[in-house]
C-alpha cells in the first residue's frame, strides 16, 4: 500500500506513566502539543502541578521545531532521552514532561538516561495515537463569472470550504491537503484562464 504523504500521527490523549528507580520517583506526562506556545504552556502547567518536585525535564517535537531541557540534571541525561523517545515513537506535535522526585540515591548518567527514556516512552504509549493530515489554508480570488469553475476544481481536489467574501471580486477560503496544493493551484489557473489567484491564507493559527 502506498504511504499517504499527508498522513501523520499525534498523541490521542494525555498519557501518564510512573517509574521508580532507587527510591527516585519519575512521573511522565505526554500530550498533543500542536504549537510551541501550547507546548510551553503544558510544561508550565506540569511545573505548577508538581511544584515540589526536584526536576521538571521536558521535550517537544512539532514539525521541524524541537526543544528539550535537562532542567538541572547533568547535561544529556534527561532532555535528550526524552526527545529520543518522541522521535522513536514516530509521533508529531508531541510534548513530554518527566517529573522527578529525588529519592536520596544518585543514579549516575546511565541510570538517569534509562529512567528518563523509559518514563517518556511509557507516557507516549499510554497516550495512544490519532491520525491527522497535513493541510494548507488557501484563498482563491476570482471573477464572479468563474464561480462554477472554481467550485468544480475545489470539489475535484477535496478542498474544504472555510468561508467566502463577495465584493468586486469573489474570495473563497479553503483547507486542502498539503500534497494537493500545487495541482489545485495549477487547475484553478487553467480553469479560469489565469483570471483567478491562489494565495496562502492565515486562519489565526500558530
Amino acid at each position: 500500500m502506498e504511504l499517504d504523504p499527508d498522513l501523520y500521527e499525534v498523541p490521542a490523549d494525555t498519557g501518564h506513566f510512573q517509574h521508580t528507580e532507587k527510591r527516585s520517583r519519575f512521573i511522565g506526562i505526554a500530550k498533543h502539543t500542536p504549537t510551541p506556545t501550547e507546548a510551553l504552556s503544558f510544561v508550565e502547567k506540569c511545573r505548577a502541578q508538581y511544584h515540589d518536585a526536584t526536576h521538571h525535564c521536558f521535550a517537544w517535537l512539532i514539525g521541524d521545531h524541537e526543544r528539550f531541557s535537562d532542567a538541572g540534571e547533568p547535561a544529556g541525561t534527561a532532555g535528550r532521552p526524552i526527545i529520543d523517545a518522541i522521535r522513536s515513537s514516530g509521533l508529531g506535535q508531541a510534548g513530554v514532561v518527566v517529573i522527578r522526585y529525588f529519592g536520596g540515591v544518585k543514579l549516575g548518567p546511565g541510570g538517569l538516561r534509562r529512567a528518563y527514556g523509559e518514563t517518556a516512552r511509557g507516557a507516549l504509549v499510554d497516550a495512544g495515537t490519532e491520525s491527522r493530515y497535513r493541510v494548507h489554508h488557501l484563498v482563491v480570488t476570482f471573477d464572479h463569472a468563474d464561480t462554477s469553475q472554481v467550485h468544480h476544481v475545489a470539489s475535484r481536489h477535496g478542498a474544504r470550504s472555510l468561508g467566502s467574501e463577495y465584493g468586486d471580486r469573489a474570495q473563497l477560503k479553503y483547507e486542502l491537503r498539503t500534497s494537493r496544493v500545487d495541482a489545485f493551484s495549477a487547475d484553478i489557473t487553467e480553469a479560469t484562464h489565469g483570471r483567478a489567484a491562489v494565495a496562502p491564507c492565515s486562519m489565526n493559527e500558530e
